[in-house]
């Protein structure tokens, strides 16, 4: 089973045009029949919330001109989609796995850092009392020889 940054980057690539087109456009259904082919485990519902993802993201448009020069009157509204020049440059840059992967690798990162400071921390702490006794020590042992001698 594909994770969900998996099928955003599945669906995005089949928009990548092929050797020699300029430009792929794809309908809805054209986007299900290409999916169910491959026999992925995409519910029609998810295929329309990763259409509206990757357009809100910027990765995908709607192919206007394709859709209105292909439809007929019983598909009005009928719409296509293509990928996007960002869309091409977020893929050659590794996709949604890719951008996963780096959000996981600076959290990790992060976590570390919070741990070293506060070990840090800990260690300042710890130094700052012995600082303070040594001190107090050597104050206390400079009365004591002032007093008794």
């Amino acid at each position: 089973m594909l994770l969900a940054t998996e099928k955003l980057d599945f669906i995005l690539q089949m928009f990548i045009p092929k050797q020699d087109a300029t430009s792929m456009s794809y309908s809805y259904k054209d986007i299900q029949t290409i999916i169910l082919g491959d026999k992925m485990n995409f519910n029609a519902n998810e295929v329309k919330r990763i259409l509206y993802k990757l357009i809100k993201d910027g990765f995908l448009s709607l192919d206007e001109h394709r859709a209105k020069r292909e439809a007929t009157f019983k598909e009005i509204g009928f719409s296509y989609y293509q990928i996007t020049f960002e869309g091409e440059v977020f893929l050659q840059q590794g996709g949604y796995t890719e951008k996963e992967r780096i959000k996981n690798i600076n959290l990790k990162n992060l976590e570390t850092e919070i741990r070293i400071r506060k070990r840090n921390e800990k260690v300042t702490a710890i130094s700052a009392i012995l600082a303070a006794v040594g001190a107090a020590g050597y104050f206390l042992l400079e009365l004591w020889k002032s007093i008794c001698h």
